[in-house]
């Protein structure tokens, strides 16, 4: 042949995502037949994999012609206690940003968020609106519910698009959202008084520095004034000895007439 041609189903530099413990099979045919089955594969298959066939052409030439497929491999993540748990934690979260307290549900337990790793769950409002996580600490994914707090069931889920999720069977508890009740009236009077303490740490402290200021200013007219009053003293000191040495001039001027005289 002056060409070789190889028989497959994979494209050239196709990208297989496959999970943990699965069959899969790199279908490149020539003849004889040829392929590639992975059994039970493992995260640390995860990589490269290329075909290379070689064969004479009719002038002794070798041909040689290489297919690559990339296999990406997804792990299922894992929680404590085989189900989601929502929680609310006890206190309240200060942001920053907004400079505002909230109340915070926490998603979670995981103790594996899988490969590639769940970066975060997804929250329904009593609303219906759909959020993302704020962060997460310790296994937990948490929310920062938006002020002011709407009252009513929140849930969260694993986001369905992840990678890690997509290996889980269909009837795994890992699926199913996780929700809880949120008193808002509760909700809304815990980051008013919250934010009333915030407020009133925030006068005091301006309020003492505002005092450290006028005690700063009041130190600083009291030493002008102690200078100003020592330069008034300097100053009449001054004009009573410009007033002795025109007197003394003036009589030694007299003396040395007299004696021209």
């Amino acid at each position: 042949p002056t060409t070789l041609q190889l028989e497959a189903t994979v494209p050239d530099g196709a990208t297989f995502h496959a999970c943990v413990g699965d069959d899969l099979t790199l279908d490149w045919n020539y003849i004889p037949e040829a392929g590639l089955l992975l059994n039970h594969v493992t995260v640390s298959d995860t990589g490269n994999y290329t075909v290379a066939v070689s064969a004479y052409n009719s002038t002794n030439d070798v041909l040689t012609l290489h297919r690559t497929a990339i296999l990406e491999m997804s792990e299922e993540p894992a929680v404590v206690k085989f189900q989601l748990e929502l929680r609310q934690k006890s206190d309240l979260v200060y942001d920053v940003k907004t400079r505002q307290w909230h109340v915070v549900l926490q998603c979670g337990h995981f103790a594996f968020l899988g490969n590639p790793p769940v970066t975060g769950t997804e929250w329904t409002t009593p609303s219906g609106t759909t959020l993302s996580s704020s962060g997460s600490d310790s296994g937990y994914f948490s929310l920062l519910v938006p002020n002011p707090v709407k009252g009513g069931n929140y849930t969260c889920r694993i986001p369905s698009g992840s990678p890690a999720a997509s290996c889980l069977p269909s009837n795994n508890t890992l699926l199913q959202e996780a929700s809880m009740f949120v008193d808002g009236l509760e909700a809304r009077l815990r980051v008013i008084e919250a934010q009333q303490t915030t407020l009133q740490t925030e006068n005091n402290r301006l309020r003492q520095e505002l005092e450290q200021q006028k005690n700063d200013t009041d130190a600083r007219v009291t030493e002008v004034e102690t200078a100003n009053a020592l330069l008034k003293d300097d100053n009449a000191n001054l004009t009573e000895l410009v007033l002795s040495l025109e007197n003394q001039t003036a009589s030694l001027q007299y003396q040395l007439d007299s004696l021209f005289q």
